[in-house]
């Protein structure tokens, strides 16, 4: 009664062994698979800065006689266009800021959702559109009122 017919043991042993491979096969094969849900592209970030100096000598360069202004206003508008052949989409962003104790104005652009920014056709210009102090109205040279 108690004895077990070896037979059987053996049948068992196999039995388990063929589970086990086939089990480890099963994992292998899932682990090597290529990812069917492959990971989002991240969201491309953008930073656009520039800065507003008065050009005293009139040569449209920054100079020993230039000097960079604060509290200016600046428009900056930005187009992305997909240099891409499948899409022809384009996306227009503008933006106005104030230009800091040193001049500089900068505007973070993020979340834009782009294929590749290898194909992607970008321009952005910046215009100045007034002033909160005196220092814009001090510097009455001309120059470029917008660049890109």
């Amino acid at each position: 009664p108690k004895h077990i017919c070896p037979i059987l043991v053996v049948k068992m042993k196999k039995i388990l062994i063929m589970f086990l491979f086939i089990l480890l096969q099963l994992l292998l094969v899932n682990s090597l698979s290529p990812k069917k849900h492959s990971s989002p592209k991240p969201n491309a970030e953008i930073t656009v800065m520039g800065f507003v100096y008065c050009d005293v000598c009139s040569n449209n360069s920054f100079s020993k006689h230039s000097y960079f202004m604060s509290g200016v206003e600046v428009r900056i508008v930005c187009s992305f266009k997909s240099a891409s052949s499948a899409t022809r989409e384009t996306v227009t962003f503008s933006a106005n800021r104030t230009t800091n104790e040193f001049g500089l104005y900068k505007v973070a652009i993020t979340s834009l959702d782009c294929a590749d920014a290898d194909n992607l056709a970008t321009s952005c210009q910046a215009s100045l559109i007034g002033s909160t102090s005196s220092s814009y109205s001090s510097c009455n040279v001309p120059g470029y009122k917008a660049t890109t």
